[in-house]
């Protein structure tokens, strides 16, 4: 491989590299955009917010189809099944 196929590869990497990443920013645009759209909620989560990529201090958005996801974790897809509320907490 002689330095004229190093540049090339390296060029090629680099190109690829910043198409990604204007993919996924073009992808933050739309869904930062269709949020606007859609329903949700925020919310403290006292127990297992890690099994859903969230926070203690989420906001809980449904998507039309009626899935959900959490805070800017757009490729989750979660099903609203039940949920336990202990009441409101007042200060």
């Amino acid at each position: 491989m002689g330095f004229g196929d190093l540049i090339r590869t390296a060029t090629s990497k680099a190109t690829d590299l910043v198409k990604d990443e204007i993919n996924r920013q073009t992808e933050m645009i739309h869904m930062q955009s269709e949020q606007t759209k859609m329903q949700k909620v925020m919310f403290q989560i006292n127990s297992g917010y890690q099994l859903v990529h969230a926070s203690s201090n989420s906001t809980m958005f449904q998507r039309q189809d009626g899935t959900i996801y959490f805070n800017n974790n757009f490729h989750d897809k979660f099903l609203f099944v039940d949920y336990i509320w202990s009441g409101p907490e007042l200060k």
